[in-house]
C-alpha cells in the first residue's frame, strides 16, 4: 500500500482525463529473449481521444 508521503500516481490526458500512451525505445536482449525499455519520450497520445499529449498531460493521485 502507498504511503501518503509516496502517492502512486499515473500520467492522464487534460483534454479527457484518461491513461496516456508515450512513444519509447526497446533494445532486443539477445540473452534474455525479450525486448528493454532503453528511454520514453514526451510524445505521446490519449488511448481514448486521440488527442496529441506532447508536455499537455497531468499526474493524478491514486488510492488502492
Amino acid at each position: 500500500m502507498p504511503s501518503k508521503a509516496n502517492p502512486k500516481v499515473k500520467p492522464v490526458c487534460d483534454a479527457c482525463g484518461d491513461e496516456i500512451i508515450v512513444d519509447a525505445w526497446a533494445q532486443w536482449d539477445f540473452e534474455g529473449q525479450r525486448w528493454e525499455l532503453q528511454t520514453s519520450m514526451d510524445s505521446g497520445w490519449c488511448n481514448t481521444c486521440d488527442s496529441d499529449i506532447r508536455y499537455r498531460y497531468s499526474w493524478k493521485e491514486e488510492s488502492q
